[in-house]
């Protein structure tokens, strides 16, 4: 396999990383933000019946003042992992990522003159850039696949 064909493979393979990352902290988002509603929703229910609850937690033997604190409780624990891990945030970093790598491949197919030189500068480039974007929302350089590293 040719240098090119690596670049190029790496490349496809970054893509296809991001999008499924981007789309997987967006999926995760999404759902704590259902969740978020929805435990909100039960646990006013839950205190609005509480007689109700109460009668039947006694038949089950559960207490309702506890099933009521852990349907308070999940609300704001999923509204901080939210804050804490910035799902929305990641989701977008890696979609940015992904469309800017699908770019740079697409100019370099579609150059007649293909220079490979110029095409490792630009993706160099790309990945600095998206380096400190990451460090900045999250404090943290990402863990990431280099090129040669198989």
């Amino acid at each position: 396999m040719s240098i090119e064909e690596d670049f190029l493979k790496e490349l496809e393979t970054d893509i296809k990383e991001a999008y499924s990352s981007g789309t997987l902290n967006n999926i995760v988002d999404i759902v704590l933000s259902f969740a978020t509603v929805v435990t909100s929703l039960i646990a006013a229910v839950l205190v609005a019946g509480s007689d109700v609850i109460a009668k039947i937690a006694l038949a089950s033997y559960v207490n309702p003042i506890v099933v009521t604190a852990l349907a308070a409780a999940l609300p704001g624990a999923c509204t901080a992992l939210q804050n804490i891990v910035q799902f929305k945030e990641r989701s977008n970093w890696y979609f940015e990522y992904g469309a800017r790598a699908r770019a740079i491949g697409m100019l370099y197919r579609a150059d007649e003159k293909k220079d490979l030189k110029e095409f490792a500068k630009q993706r160099a480039a790309l990945e600095v850039e998206m380096e400190r974007q990451w460090a900045a929302t999250h404090g943290a350089g990402r863990p990431t696949r280099r090129f040669g590293e198989g």
